[in-house]
């Protein structure tokens, strides 16, 4: 075990950069696994020579324990400076990890969390919020800045319409919460805060988009404008039809109209066909 740890860490200490160094989250997922594995090994050879008072014992049982807790410690270099990166990552090309990695992590939290908290004491780091953990505090770090560039970039970007700026923010806005699902519990107050911002920004594109333009023009330029999450799609479908069968309903019986080309019902389905691509 002791030589794969030294290899497995050794291209970090090189700080392999390019083509030659794989991706964070890939990074984590062996490193992680391997200091647990390492944990559990010298826990096992304590409890083993526990009921052993031979000081030959002794002496082998405290020298692998040191052993064991030295390449611990260069595990736990390794995966702080790998968090560190993810969230330099993350920040900089305003791209989320899979989702998987994020859930396989959650299953980790004891472990993190514990690297997290060495890292405040041993290595510098500095939460910048205050009243959570270390590692909720790299996390929630991560988000903000996250959400911050997601807003400047809409606001920057020639979207050809406004509504479609808005899109792009409830996507990506809806995508961070995907992500952070699976530690709900730990973020929980900025989970509400995001789900919040995410209304707000469905709200206004409804407004924006269905308010006050005509149905065919704003059905024609957004038919083909995609939303990939299958329960998202769903739900701006849901809200797009609630703000706009009432109103065209109560057009046509305000007018006393009796509708010939297009009914309710015909509108509907049209709806339903929204957000594919």
């Amino acid at each position: 075990m002791l030589p794969f740890v030294d290899a497995l860490v050794a291209p970090y200490c090189l700080e392999l950069v390019g083509d030659g160094a794989p991706a964070p989250a890939e990074k984590l997922r062996p490193l992680i696994d391997v200091r647990e594995a390492v944990s559990r090994a010298s826990q096992d050879i304590r409890l083993s020579f526990c009921a052993t008072s031979s000081q030959e014992a002794k002496r082998i049982t405290d020298g692998v324990t040191n052993l064991l807790l030295a390449k611990g410690s260069k595990l736990d270099e390794a995966i702080w400076s790998t968090m560190e990166e993810t969230s330099a990552r993350l920040v900089a090309s305003t791209d989320m990890e899979d989702d998987e990695d994020i859930t396989w992590l959650s299953t980790r939290w004891a472990t993190v969390h514990q690297i997290a908290e060495q890292a405040v004491q041993c290595r510098g780091y500095m939460p910048k919020i205050d009243n959570v953990s270390p590692l909720t505090s790299l996390i929630m770090e991560t988000v903000a800045c996250l959400e911050k560039m997601l807003s400047q970039k809409s606001a920057r970007s020639s979207f050809p319409d406004q509504s479609l700026g808005f899109l792009f923010l409830i996507n990506n806005s809806y995508f961070i919460w995907q992500q952070l699902y699976p530690i709900t519990s730990v973020l929980e107050s900025h989970m509400l805060a995001l789900a919040r911002k995410i209304d707000n920004y469905i709200e206004t594109y409804l407004q924006l988009s269905w308010a006050p333009a005509e149905f065919h023009k704003t059905y024609t330029a957004q038919k083909l404008w995609k939303v990939p999450d299958p329960k998202l799609r769903r739900r701006l479908r849901v809200a797009v039809i609630e703000k706009v069968i009432p109103s065209f309903t109560k057009y046509l019986e305000y007018n006393n109209i009796s509708p010939s080309r297009i009914t309710p019902h015909d509108l509907m389905d049209m709806l339903q066909e929204l957000f594919e691509g």
